[in-house]
């Protein structure tokens, strides 16, 4: 459903900063990220449940995140947070998830989309950007570099 990033590009002088003390490994990575998509799950649930999406409360238990990094064409190292499992009637619960989100056309009968999710991550981003450089500055802290 939604990737974080921690692209190189992103937050150029934080990676400088940690090349420097050579403290940019998979370890610190992983920590960021992990940590930004635990925000982003966070809020994706609290999203989901103000827009009314819990009948059965069944996909707002299945959203989480991937335990693997992920390392893209460009360079950048992602994790996915996504709606897992299906519900009762086996419809895979991302299905439903994206339904609530975006909608459904008239002739399928019509649903309007909520935008929980798109919601979700813009007010998660910038909390996941200040765990990064909190997570980046104790490790700086830790070699006594700053």
């Amino acid at each position: 459903m939604a990737n974080f990033e921690f692209d190189e590009n992103a937050i150029p002088d934080l990676i400088h900063a940690l090349e420097q003390a050579d403290l940019y490994d998979t370890e610190v990575v992983e920590e960021m990220l992990f940590a930004g998509a635990q925000i982003l799950t966070d809020e994706a649930k609290s999203q989901m449940a103000r827009a009314g999406h819990v009948d059965t409360g069944d996909a707002i238990k299945h959203i989480g995140f991937t335990r693997k990094v992920k390392k893209g064409k460009t360079g950048a190292y992602s994790v996915t947070v996504t709606v897992k499992g299906k519900g009762k009637n086996g419809v895979p619960n991302a299905v439903k998830t994206f339904v609530a989100n975006y909608g459904r056309q008239e002739r399928y009968g019509q649903i309007v989309g909520s935008h929980f999710w798109n919601r979700a991550r813009q007010k998660a981003e910038p909390e996941m950007v200040r765990k990064c450089e909190e997570i980046a500055t104790n490790k700086l802290k830790q070699k006594g570099l700053i």
